[in-house]
């Protein structure tokens, strides 16, 4: 493995260990899973943008997301030719790598219309063959889907939208931090999850895997300045990864957590390290360990009926009222 591929691999690994805290229950820490924002779903059809399936990407526009200089010596996933790696043809060196891929330096924060999105049947599951076309250059490009997405785009109307809806109005993180991108590497700033972020800027960035493409440039009351990335649309998210709701739900909520999730200080204190505790509410372990794998309403918990919410490494088990168990899953 060569030194930059080495370099690249480790900082996405750094950037995705930041992309989730952690979280303990019953003395036991976790990966977090922020829960979804509740009155952001009365709003849900306001100016948020269905999701526009690559079946039906013909005539819509994207942007290729800004790689660092790090990751560019292969270019981007897009061919000159449609025979991608295989073709033979001499290279534009002006616009394409020696691996006939499209420059970064050439092509970045450009915008592409997609000409067709072709199925293909090769391969473990469909996915598609797309070809764009960008207009400064003249020039077609061609990728293939990776779970039906291009994950060095993002959808253009997308930004546009989000700078309506939050552009100039406060949010809050729903992770519990923000992140600085302004130096070589990522850097996390911890805030609360009550405390309101003023969005400044709305653009496009890339992130590693899963992608985020959206990024809200914010400031807190106190001084500091951060980005939350997050996905505006499911446009271009794999299906896997949908879930109910909005998008950005995982991310941020729109009204202070405070006003839908009542805790004393010492609850909010627990939930702001990510921590649960029997006798807690649904809401407030939804705001500390996020939304669960799985949801049961029938479970027996040392023989009485209760719900039960499954987790990576724990089933947490619910009464009418609060938290009555943890349980370490085998």
């Amino acid at each position: 493995m060569n030194m930059k591929l080495l370099r690249y691999v480790l900082l996405c690994l750094s950037v995705f260990l930041m992309a989730a805290a952690p979280a303990a229950g019953a003395q036991a820490k976790r990966t977090v899973k922020r829960p979804s924002a509740k009155p952001s779903s009365a709003k849900a059809s306001e100016g948020q943008l269905q999701a526009v399936e690559v079946s039906a990407w013909a005539g819509k526009k994207f942007v290729l997301l800004e790689k660092p200089a790090l990751y560019c010596e292969y270019g981007y996933e897009l061919y000159s030719s449609p025979l991608m790696a295989a073709a033979r043809a001499p290279i534009d060196t002006a616009l394409f790598t020696k691996y006939r891929r499209a420059r970064c330096d050439v092509f970045a924060g450009r915008t592409l219309t997609v000409v067709s999105a072709i199925k293909e049947k090769k391969g473990r599951g469909p996915e598609y063959g797309v070809t764009f076309s960008e207009p400064l250059s003249g020039k077609k490009l061609y990728v293939k889907t990776a779970d039906n997405v291009y994950h060095e785009v993002a959808y253009a109307p997308d930004r546009e939208a989000a700078e309506k809806r939050w552009l100039g109005k406060t949010v809050f993180a729903a992770r519990g931090f923000i992140t600085d991108f302004s130096g070589n590497n990522p850097v996390t700033v911890k805030v609360d999850l009550r405390d309101s972020l003023l969005v400044t800027g709305v653009k496009f960035g890339l992130t590693p895997l899963p992608a985020k493409p959206l990024w809200l440039m914010v400031e807190s009351r106190a001084g500091a300045k951060g980005t939350i990335p997050l996905c505006f649309s499911w446009t271009n998210v794999a299906k896997k990864l949908r879930r109910e709701g909005n998008a950005w739900d995982d991310d941020l909520y729109e009204t202070s957590p405070a006003a839908f999730c009542e805790a004393g200080s010492a609850v909010w204190e627990t939930i702001n390290a990510h921590h649960v505790n029997v006798t807690m509410t649904r809401e407030q372990v939804r705001m500390s360990w996020g939304r669960p794998l799985d949801m049961k309403k029938a479970c027996e918990y040392y023989g009485a009926p209760r719900e039960c919410w499954t987790y990576e490494s724990q089933n947490l088990y619910f009464d009418e009222k609060e938290l009555v168990g943890i349980e370490e899953k085998p």
